[in-house]
């Protein structure tokens, strides 16, 4: 059986690092796996491709300015304009520039898609696994041509991808009402796709199913790692708004604890929030950082691994379940989250503090302190019950291979259902003519 996976740029570059472990369960199951990436022409290859893969890049150019340029073409389309008025309806805060952007850089990534199709597409003797790693452009194309392509057609969604509030993501439902599956890795991904379209898409609450996301378990907390004097936290994020690290500096130039924070990311506010640092947290003698920028995922986990690591902490204002939290949690380390997108179904009491979504830096000081004053023996029984979480609910080998059984199930159940339908008859005369 062949799985075709489109993704925004795995193997290449940047991002998506934990679709890996997903990408390991898989490569024994199939006889071979399609990579179809999004990713700039001529991105090198940072990630693991399996002895069955084959990786089908489909742009045709590396520059964003170019980008924009050849999505001009979708201009002159019907549906592009359907689609723009119908959104700017539907959104009435939306600058229609945006939203038409927003459909015209959907409409080229599908162009590119049918361009290369060819490359990736499955012959209809051998229906395939067609997957989309997010409920984007890719998931469209799937779902505008799900009647052509032989096999099973279906999207995970995330974060970005899924809440109605992150974002404008053109064609929505078109992609609900004909992909075969939708798998929300939170159910309060897939909560917020019904209360958006549930009324208006038939059966879309049969066909949203929540799938979660994994990590390989690690064990557990290893070795005694408390107490110390200097205590050590670790965030782990793109340094964009959405992730509000100026929330975590403002707790940090409040705590009381000596800690030292490692931050592992980069992004466009970079100089922003060290100035931030430098000015609220450098005068602090008790309170040290450092900012590692974009490493490989396997130094972040490294580190999890030797150093002596107190806590995770999450500030963002909206997630689906961060795969940040589950490794870190794999390796017994207690998390501080807000309570926003899916991090209540991942972090609670027992193994963190799961914080209201309106936490403020002196709240979330108090919480970091009070979690760090903790007996040596109670914290202890934290960081235990955040790797038996992770080994209960979001283990990588459980949790992908249950994911792969079931669309393997029904792709079978469609095929079935295709060879046992009627057959057209056939006039054998006009046949023979």
């Amino acid at each position: 059986m062949k799985l075709v996976l489109f993704t925004a740029n795995y193997p290449f570059g940047r991002g998506e690092e934990f679709l890996e472990n997903e990408v390991r369960v898989a490569e024994p199951r199939f006889d071979e796996i399609v990579f179809v990436s999004l990713a700039k022409s001529g991105s090198p290859v940072t990630k693991y491709v399996p002895r069955n893969g084959r990786v089908v890049c489909v742009r045709d150019y590396n520059s964003e300015w170019l980008r924009r340029v050849t999505a001009l073409r979708g201009i002159f389309r019907p549906r592009v304009w359907r689609e723009v008025f119908r959104l700017h309806r539907e959104r009435k805060e939306a600058r229609i520039l945006n939203v038409l952007s927003s459909v015209l850089l959907a409409e080229d990534a599908m162009y590119y898609l049918h361009k290369k199709r060819a490359a990736w597409e499955s012959p209809p003797d051998a229906p395939a696994l067609y997957v989309s790693y997010w409920l984007d452009a890719s998931a469209t194309y799937l779902a505008m041509h799900r009647q052509d392509l032989h096999g099973l057609c279906v999207s995970r969604a995330h974060g970005w991808d899924c809440f109605y509030d992150r974002g404008i993501v053109p064609y929505r439902e078109i992609q609900l009402t004909a992909l075969d599956g939708i798998y929300p890795i939170s159910d309060a991904g897939r909560q917020d796709l019904l209360a958006h379209y549930g009324r208006q898409i038939p059966g879309l609450s049969e066909k949203v199913r929540v799938h979660h996301l994994g990590v390989r378990r690690e064990g557990g907390a290893e070795g005694e790692r408390y107490p110390r004097q200097m205590r050590t936290i670790v965030s782990c994020s793109s340094i964009i708004p959405l992730k509000r690290l100026d929330l975590l500096i403002g707790a940090l130039s409040q705590c009381a604890t000596p800690i030292h924070w490692v931050h592992y990311g980069d992004g466009p506010l970079k100089e922003q929030v060290l100035d931030e640092a430098r000015e609220k947290l450098d005068p602090l003698p008790h309170i040290t950082y450092e900012f590692r920028g974009n490493v490989p995922n396997s130094e972040v986990l490294r580190f999890y691994a030797v150093a002596p690591v107190d806590l995770f902490v999450n500030c963002s204002d909206s997630e689906g379940i961060p795969v940040s939290i589950m490794e870190a949690m794999a390796r017994g380390i207690p998390v501080v989250a807000r309570d926003v997108g899916g991090n209540g179904e991942i972090v609670d009491s027992a193994c963190g503090r799961l914080l209201p979504a309106q936490t403020g830096p002196t709240d979330l000081a108090r919480a970091i302190d009070g979690l760090l004053a903790l007996p040596a023996e109670q914290f202890a029984g934290i960081r235990r019950a955040a790797a038996e979480k992770i080994a209960a609910q979001y283990d990588a080998e459980s949790n992908y291979k249950h994911f792969y059984e079931q669309l393997e199930a029904q792709l079978f159940s469609i095929s079935r259902m295709r060879e046992d339908a009627p057959k057209p008859q056939v006039n054998e005369r006009k046949e023979r003519e």
